[in-house]
């Protein structure tokens, strides 16, 4: 189901140290478990310093805007490759535990990532159970020259559903059964092919270790 946010809302602005409870991290991209070249790439004292202060029992998670603010080249790149596409593919967990593939769209809007669901579908009575998610963009048919290749993206987190009667007026949702959710970042991953072209170059960035960067083959 489709939200839309009115163009230069401003809604829905939260204090950018709130706490969000126990965070879920997904698996971590090791770089001895997939014999990977791993490179830190930043280290922003300050800011980890006020997620720091900010955290009130259990683990910061990120909003879309920590991450523009951390890492704007990667999140300008990242979010140009979910914007190429309108349809978008989320990952929720079934209740036998086994991976629910939907197609859904998505947008990102007052420094957060939103998307919705009817009340009834399978992947919300999934995120009731468990808030756990992936949200892979669509990506394009490699073009001859890998290097031109733009990327594949997606990011991890969590559902937080929302009820705030001016944002789901706001979006259009709330009426004939629709749930709107923003996402709490753990992790968003942009993978590319560099020049020359001999290998993957994997921008990882993760909530309390910022941004890093693996090299495959």
């Amino acid at each position: 189901m489709a939200f839309q946010l009115p163009h230069g809302s401003a809604m829905g602005q939260r204090d950018k140290h709130a706490s969000r409870g126990l965070g879920w991290r997904c698996g971590p991209l090791s770089s001895n478990r997939l014999g990977l070249e791993s490179k830190g790439l930043i280290g922003d004292a300050r800011r980890w310093a006020d997620i720091a202060a900010g955290m009130k029992g259990g683990s910061y998670m990120a909003r879309w805007a920590d991450i523009e603010r951390e890492a704007p080249e990667f999140a300008a790149r990242v979010r140009a490759r979910f914007g190429a596409h309108k349809h978008k593919i989320l990952a929720t967990v079934r209740k036998d535990g086994s991976p629910r593939l939907s197609g859904i769209e998505a947008t990102f809007a007052d420094g957060e990532v939103w998307f919705g669901s009817m009340s009834a579908s399978r992947k919300s009575a999934d995120l009731a159970r468990d808030p756990r998610l992936a949200l892979h963009a669509m990506s394009d048919d490699p073009p001859e020259d890998p290097a031109a290749w733009p990327g594949d993206a997606k990011l991890a987190g969590r559902a937080v559903r929302v009820d705030e009667p001016a944002r789901l007026e706001a979006m259009g949702g709330g009426a004939g059964g629709g749930v709107l959710y923003r996402i709490d970042i753990d992790e968003v991953v942009l993978t590319r092919v560099p020049d020359p072209p001999d290998h993957l170059q994997i921008d990882v960035w993760r909530q309390g270790r910022g941004l890093s960067r693996l090299r495959a083959k």
